[in-house]
């Protein structure tokens, strides 16, 4: 019963988006996009060995055979744990920083989730640059449902947020219906995976948004 609502989760989105962007539009429409510095206390370009005294001794470095480097360490943002990545390049500057969040949450709570996330990036970031992308894909005995949203910069720096909900592929989608349907219900007895809840941002340099 709970698959057959999961079509209305993008609608939910995307409404919910109309009301973040309305609700910014006037205050923000006169300021433009400002340059993204990085994430949390180590801007772009840090040299990473200045990068835990900077994050007050938080984390765990690593460094790679192929010279790049990670700092791991976790966070909370809009009352949620992320584990936080941040990368450095081979010559050890900061380039992007990825941050996970995952849970055994329904669809329904993820993506209240995810909009919580959004409304929080807004009112530091301002407007995202484009409407939420919508992808669906069976994968195992398993359908993925992802959501993406983009918050550009000025200076092609970018943020890109995610959420994907994981749930047992509904017998529908097995017998070769339309993916873009409404999810039937899944198969008696079918589970979905722990972490069927997963929720990321990529905060990132220019040269890595370009790619985008």
């Amino acid at each position: 019963m709970k698959n057959t609502r999961i079509s209305g989760i993008f609608r939910e989105i995307c409404a919910n988006l109309a009301i973040i962007l309305l609700s910014s539009s006037t205050a923000l429409a006169a300021v433009p996009a400002r340059a993204l510095r990085g994430f949390g206390n180590i801007p772009f370009g840090t040299p990473a060995k200045r990068a835990l005294a900077l994050n007050n001794g938080n984390g765990t470095m690593t460094r790679a055979e192929d010279g790049t480097s990670t700092l791991v360490y976790p966070i909370l943002i809009a009352g949620m744990e992320f584990k936080v990545t941040q990368h450095f390049t081979s010559d050890n500057k900061a380039s992007e920083a990825k941050l996970r969040y995952s849970s055994g949450e329904q669809p329904y709570p993820c993506i209240a989730r995810f909009n919580y996330v959004l409304a929080h990036l807004n009112q530091h970031y301002g407007k995202p640059s484009a409407p939420p992308s919508f992808q669906r894909e069976d994968i195992g005995a398993d359908t993925h449902d992802r959501y993406v949203v983009a918050f550009g910069f000025a200076d092609k720096s970018a943020i890109l947020a995610s959420a994907e909900t994981i749930y047992p592929t509904p017998v529908a989608h097995k017998a070769g219906g339309a993916k873009a349907a409404a999810p039937a219900a899944a198969p008696a007895g079918a589970s979905a995976p722990a972490d069927q809840c997963r929720i990321s941002l990529s905060y990132l340099p220019p040269r890595w948004a370009a790619r985008f």
